[in-house]
């Protein structure tokens, strides 16, 4: 019961946040480099020098973030906890990143969309 009350405030207090940064993160995902900025419903990220934005997907577990534009179309951010997965696209294998937060205002906790 106590795990849900705590996450459930920090839920509200994040989707209080609007359109405000909740971590900006830099990654090391194998050969790849990514510096997000990392908003409730989406990413705004630098993947090896190519700016895309990343919408928040379905996810059964964590926080899940997919290119739908045409720049790196596919591509998925995944973080669960401390940990973030590239997965760079359909055809490639899941990247475990390693993980420098700059700014956070909650390092364990991507809020969880609201389902409908």
């Amino acid at each position: 019961m106590r795990r849900y009350i705590i996450f459930g405030a920090a839920a509200l207090a994040l989707a209080a946040c609007g359109d405000k940064t909740i971590a900006t993160v830099d990654l090391a995902c194998g050969d790849s480099k990514i510096h997000a900025k990392v908003y409730a419903n989406y990413v705004n990220a630098v993947i090896d020098g190519k700016k895309i934005r990343l919408d928040r997907a379905v996810s059964a577990s964590g926080a899940r973030f997919e290119s739908t534009g045409t720049e790196l179309k596919g591509a998925v951010l995944w973080n669960k906890g401390q940990e973030w997965i590239l997965i760079p696209n359909a055809k490639e294998m899941p990247i475990t990143c390693n993980v420098n937060y700059q700014d956070c205002i909650a390092p364990d906790v991507v809020p969880t969309p609201k389902l409908p």
